[in-house]
Order: structure tokens, then C-alpha cells, then sequence
């Protein structure tokens, strides 16, 4: 074990998307390679925690998670030379900002989307500018990331940012049969909100009664009676289902022709990177970050320029059907397999290593 310095993750809770996920696995990766891991959460959302993990009593929200980071740091510092805390998601960075005030610890945080609520607003750019100057290195998860921050934040941050691609599960190639014959399945994985845009496609299936045999939505969100409403509006029920959030959603992608993700935005396609590694053809958004990730060949990726329109989605469907019912369908899920190697876990995970050592050096 190395104990010439400790690393600290802080995030808000152990489930809930992409970043969650993907904290989790560094951490574990962290700890299998010897390195002095903690993993604090700041609301366990009812869930186990593990080796390494803690989880704070008052929610993600409370301003006494600030007096219980520092204290937790303060005790971490007795132990160690060097103590890196890497923050991740809005509300974390304020804190552990505030927290770690004159300890002389090395903050680092990671951009996990391309945009957010605040960005539309110049006042919140001044601020953002403040918080981030506390951050000796400042991860973005894709190219698209780094260059939406750089025009947020100004070039006078460039030195600061740093690209470290996320990686993502890898799952085995599925050897699908061709669409003849059989309605073609499709599949969403994504929390419930309004910016995974799920009711654009929803309102898309009602034209493709007859080609589309189930479209299944994996995740949970503040939306979810919104779009069980508009299934039920649309008389869905039979074909689209929303079956909630899963640790595992191998089944799910192995069991579908067609991966859609129509996000209004996104930093990194995680869940577009686990559907190709099984070989399933992706639909999205025609969004920086996500595209990034995606094949060029446009027989395995089929990219909608206005995600706001069922028509769009419609007709990406209906010819992505026609891609599958040809005999190309199975070199274009290898294709897509083979893409989906280039994001490896660990991978990810040597870089992030390679960057605490270097910070506490």
C-alpha cells in the first residue's frame, strides 16, 4: 500500500447514473491495485456500502456534509503526507471547495456533461470561474466536454483540463438473427428526466405499431408518471414498458435489436458504449460527447439531428430496421463490438491513477 498520500472520492450517492457507476469501479480499482481509497457518499440512497465506502446521515443537500468532510480530511491528514480529494457532481464540488479550506490538500474534480442548468446564465459563469480555480486538475470524460467547459470557463483554464475518456462495462458480442420475419425490439437505459428526452421516441412508436415488437426504457426518474401517462395516452402498453432501474442491464441489451439514446445532451455515452460491446446498432442524438463515441459507419450508427422530433426518430427507426433485415446485420454488430473496445475500465482507470500520483508527487 502506498501511505505517502491518501485519495478521497466524493460523490452524492451510490446509484443514480453514469458518474455513480463509474466512481464506484474506480474505487474498488483503487483499492485492488493498494492505493489508500475512501469512497464518501453524501446520501447511501438505501443501499449496502462496501469496502472503503461511507456514506454521511443528512442528504445530499445539507450544509453539515461540509463540517463532516473537513473533519474526515482533518483525520486522513494525521495518517498521510499527501491527501487528493477528487469531487464529482455540482453540489460536491461546492462542498468539498468549502470544506478544505486552508488544509493544503490537492482538489480535483471531473465534468461529467457538456452542459448544465447554469450555462445559459452569465452570472453563474463568474461564479463557476471562482470554484473551479480551486481545482489543480479539472478531468472532462470526452473531448466535447473539455472544449464546451474551455468556452465556458475561458482558455485562461485549458492548463487545468485534462481529457480522460470514461470507460465502460464490456459485455459479449450476442449473435442476433436477422429481422425477418420478427418485429425488431428496442432498448433505452437512462435516468427519468426530462433531458434523456424518452417521450420524443415514445410518441415516435406510435407510427411503427408494426415494426418495433417492444421498446423497453431501463432507469427511474422524476419523469416516470409523465411518460407512463403518455404511454397510456398513446395505448403503449403492450409495447413499451418502463422496467425500472437495474445494477444489471446485460438482459436487457442482449435482448434487443436496437439501442435509442436521445438525450438532449450528454458528456460521454456510457450506456451507448455497454450496448455496442454485446453489437447492438445505436440510434442517438446527434450531440457532442455522445457522438464521439459512436462508429463512423453510418450503417451502425444513425445520428438525429433534432432529438425534439418524433419524425426524426421515427424514420431513424425504420431504417435501421432495414439495415438489420439485410445480410449485413452481422458484420454490423461486430462492428459496433469492436468500437465498443476502445473504452475499456481499466483503461480509464490507469489514467485517473496515473494522474493522482502525479498531482501528489
Amino acid at each position: 500500500m502506498n501511505s505517502s498520500y491518501a485519495l478521497i472520492n466524493v460523490i452524492t450517492r451510490p446509484t443514480g447514473g453514469g458518474a455513480e457507476f463509474l466512481v464506484r469501479g474506480l474505487h474498488e480499482y483503487l483499492l485492488k491495485r493498494g492505493e489508500h481509497s475512501c469512497l464518501i457518499f453524501l446520501d447511501d440512497n438505501k443501499q449496502a456500502l462496501r469496502d472503503g465506502e461511507i456514506a454521511f446521515p443528512y442528504g445530499i443537500y445539507s450544509m453539515k456534509n461540509i463540517f463532516l468532510l473537513r473533519n474526515y480530511v482533518k483525520r486522513i491528514k494525521l495518517q498521510h503526507k499527501r491527501v487528493i480529494v477528487h469531487a464529482h457532481l455540482t453540489w460536491v464540488q461546492l462542498f468539498v471547495v468549502i470544506a478544505c479550506l486552508g488544509l493544503n490538500v490537492v482538489l480535483i474534480t471531473t465534468e461529467h456533461s457538456t452542459t448544465n442548468g447554469r450555462r445559459p446564465y452569465h452570472l453563474f459563469r463568474f461564479a463557476e470561474r471562482i470554484l473551479y480555480r480551486s481545482f489543480q486538475r479539472i478531468i472532462c470524460i470526452s473531448d466535447g466536454v473539455r472544449e464546451s467547459l474551455e468556452m465556458w470557463l475561458g482558455s485562461r483554464f485549458s492548463k487545468r483540463l485534462v481529457t480522460i475518456p470514461n470507460g465502460a462495462r464490456q459485455y459479449p458480442l450476442v449473435h442476433r438473427p436477422l429481422l425477418i420475419d420478427r418485429k425488431a425490439n428496442l432498448v433505452s437505459i437512462g435516468s427519468l428526466t426530462k433531458n434523456k428526452n424518452f417521450h420524443s421516441v415514445i410518441k415516435s412508436i406510435t407510427s411503427l405499431r408494426d415494426e418495433v415488437g417492444n421498446y423497453s426504457i431501463v432507469g427511474a426518474g422524476g419523469e416516470e408518471e409523465v411518460l407512463r401517462e403518455l404511454i397510456h395516452q398513446y395505448k403503449l402498453c403492450e409495447i413499451v414498458d418502463l422496467v425500472g432501474w437495474q445494477d444489471n442491464p446485460q438482459p436487457w441489451l442482449e435482448n434487443a435489436d436496437v439501442q435509442l439514446i436521445p438525450s438532449r445532451w450528454e458528456g460521454f455515452g456510457l450506456v451507448a458504449v455497454e450496448g455496442m460491446s454485446t453489437g447492438l446498432p445505436v440510434i442517438a442524438s446527434n450531440v457532442e460527447g455522445l457522438r464521439d463515441v459512436l462508429p463512423s459507419d453510418d450503417k451502425t450508427r444513425i445520428l438525429i439531428d433534432d432529438p425534439l422530433s418524433p419524425t426524426e426518430w421515427k424514420n431513424g427507426i425504420q431504417r435501421m430496421i432495414a439495415q438489420l433485415q439485410s445480410s449485413d446485420a452481422q458484420k454490423i454488430g461486430q462492428i459496433a463490438h469492436e468500437r465498443a473496445k476502445a473504452f475499456s475500465f481499466d483503461s480509464m482507470c490507469s489514467h485517473y491513477l496515473d494522474l493522482y500520483m502525479r498531482a501528489a508527487a
